[in-house]
């Protein structure tokens, strides 16, 4: 989360999505890797007009560990590696 910090307050918005999920979802917290995918969704509405990444970007996986993260803690299963956990409170993208 403090990369999202540093990107946001430096304006480094053209910095690879790929990275950064692939280390928030290391970390083996959800909270952080929902709080980043949200953070990349939100500079891609921003700067695309919707949340989407680019099939360049290669994220498909961490959309799916994402998404299954979001039904798991809504169900209140275990819905993968990052599911059971309430989403946090988003890093806002917007200074």
């Amino acid at each position: 989360m403090k990369a999202c910090r540093f990107i946001r307050h430096e304006r480094l918005f053209g910095y690879p999505a790929r990275p950064l999920l692939a280390a928030a979802a290391a970390s083996g917290s959800t909270e952080t890797f929902t709080a980043v995918v949200s953070f990349l969704q939100q500079r891609n509405e921003v700067s695309r007009g919707g949340p989407a990444f680019l099939p360049e970007e290669g994220c498909d996986e961490f959309v799916r560990m994402f998404a299954a993260a979001r039904e798991g803690g809504a169900n209140g299963g275990a819905g993968g590696a990052a599911a059971g956990v309430q989403q946090p409170a988003p890093v806002c993208f917007l200074p």
